[in-house]
């Protein structure tokens, strides 16, 4: 994807309760926009357990950015949701593109 390479950064707001335990950006080159978005800080978001978090652990915690329905580059799933429990519910990384 020549946004993620070559395009333009954009750092994403992120809001809700665990919006520390985040990080997030977009990338856009010409019309094409990809976000990307990866958890920090684990081992204070899961209390010291080394399991990966559950979805309620991210409680409202969400990305700010307009549009309704993604696909995740590195799964292949269809994003309909920006909340951080629906990102991560399978992988915990997402790069998006807009569908």
């Amino acid at each position: 994807e020549a946004a993620l390479l070559n395009g333009d950064y954009r750092p994403l707001t992120i809001t809700g309760a665990k919006s520390n335990h985040l990080i997030a950006f977009a990338r856009t080159s010409g019309a094409s926009t990809v976000l990307v978005a990866i958890p920090r800080f684990f081992r204070t978001l899961t209390g010291g357990s080394r399991t990966y978090p559950a979805p309620e652990l991210w409680e409202d915690t969400r990305l700010e950015y307009p549009g309704t329905r993604f696909r995740n580059l590195l799964t292949n799933e269809e994003i309909s949701s920006l909340t951080a429990a629906d990102l991560f519910q399978t992988f915990p990384g997402a790069i998006l593109k807009r569908l």
